[in-house]
């Protein structure tokens, strides 16, 4: 019965007044086209990269960080690279990945300062997705990458405790593996208020909210206070801000749960 209505509904619209007929296509066409974008689509990106494993005296191989660039139609977009100065253009093949090295100087590794030019801001004149890679040897991870346009105001930060190795043939095996999280700025004045729910590395009290000022492209780097296994976990930490901002957080090299026995002590970069 419903269905019988709905069709002599339409073609009394379609008799008297073709005009909304036009209008019900369109209203269609549109829905469809936006049914098409996901949250992870965008034209304005910010990817950062957080430290990788511990920092290694005479590293022979350097961390591995990348970016991987796609969209479903032929996409002009610019990439730049603050720390280098240096802006690069590309135009994107439908369907296709385009591959983006980025040096090891992105790499965030000093807590609690505020990064000037860390940061790579990608910009197209379409929607696009972007995926973050960072790998050094047996320790990677990734993330999707997501757009300015769904920023927030709000984040509650996600990691695990502390970490370290109980096997003493591992590099550095006793040194400590720390949580971590960074805040990133799209507007100048920015203003961030972040609430730690442990330590921080360089002293920043529990459940005491400070404030810091971003601008434009700037990054604040956090990480967990210098503590032993199972301790100084920084989940729960609330960041908020007047303005929007993007948030990411994980661990340097951690095991899930954090405290397995030896023989299976393995442990991953986590974002």
């Amino acid at each position: 019965f419903d269905s019988a209505v709905r069709i002599i509904i339409l073609i009394l619209i379609f008799v008297f007044d073709p005009l909304a007929v036009l209008l019900l296509i369109a209203a269609n066409i549109f829905s469809a086209e936006s049914q098409k974008l996901s949250s992870y689509e965008g034209l304005h990106f910010y990817v950062g990269f957080m430290q990788n494993e511990l920092v290694r005296v005479n590293q022979i191989v350097p961390v591995e960080q990348r970016i991987f660039i796609s969209s479903q139609k032929a996409a002009r977009v610019k990439i730049t690279f603050p720390y280098e100065n240096y802006t690069q253009t590309i135009t994107t093949t439908p369907n296709e990945i385009f591959d983006v090295t980025v040096n090891e100087i992105y790499q965030l590794t000093s807590s609690e300062s505020i990064h000037f030019n860390r940061l790579i801001y990608i910009e197209s004149d379409i929607p696009i997705t972007i995926y973050a890679f960072s790998s050094q040897e047996k320790t990677s991870d990734a993330y999707s990458v997501i757009p300015v346009s769904y920023w927030g105001n709000r984040y509650r930060v996600i990691t695990v405790p502390n970490d370290s190795y109980t096997d003493p043939t591992e590099i550095k095996h006793d040194t400590p593996r720390q949580g971590q999280f960074a805040v990133m700025a799209h507007e100048d004045n920015t203003e961030v208020y972040i609430t730690p729910a442990y330590e921080t590395e360089n002293g920043k009290p529990a459940n005491e909210e400070f404030m810091i000022t971003l601008n434009k492209g700037d990054c604040y780097f956090v990480q967990s206070k210098n503590e032993s296994r199972g301790l100084a976990d920084l989940t729960g930490t609330l960041v908020r801000s007047d303005k929007k901002i993007g948030v990411l957080s994980g661990h340097v090299r951690a095991s899930i749960p954090v405290g397995v026995e030896k023989d299976l002590d393995s442990k991953d970069h986590l974002i």
